[in-house]
């Protein structure tokens, strides 16, 4: 065979590689466990597209930490009531956790900022 025809084969290999990963929005993969955190959130913190409103930052840190802890025990008693195997319902807890994590960490950085700034940007 020709170079020519194998750098083509090759082309031709790669492109129909990279198609197979490209995804519709409706495919979209996530690494979310549990699908409704932000919407079981958002009853307990104000949030918007997935961030915490800039309300959620005034709320004050022992009302804030109660409400967190509310939250994780409504999703702990979701988990718990699902008809999986223990190894599924562990890693759910973990997703659960990593995400109070962000939320907990976005909320350190911005506690009590006054800014009107802030509240346009994040409202």
């Amino acid at each position: 065979m020709s170079n020519m025809k194998i750098k083509l084969i090759n082309m031709v290999l790669v492109l129909s590689a990279l198609s197979g990963f490209a995804q519709t929005p409706e495919s979209e993969l996530s690494d979310s466990l549990v699908g409704n955190k932000q919407e079981v959130l958002n009853k307990y913190i104000p949030i918007v597209n997935g961030g915490l409103k800039y309300s959620a930052y005034q709320i004050p840190v022992d009302v804030f930490v109660s409400k967190i802890n509310d939250f994780k025990a409504k999703m702990n008693t979701q988990i718990d009531s699902e008809r999986k195997n223990q190894s599924l319902k562990d890693l759910k807890r973990k997703d659960v956790d990593l995400y109070i994590n962000e939320i907990v960490k976005a909320y350190r950085s911005r506690y009590g900022t006054d800014s009107l700034s802030y509240e346009t940007y994040l409202d």
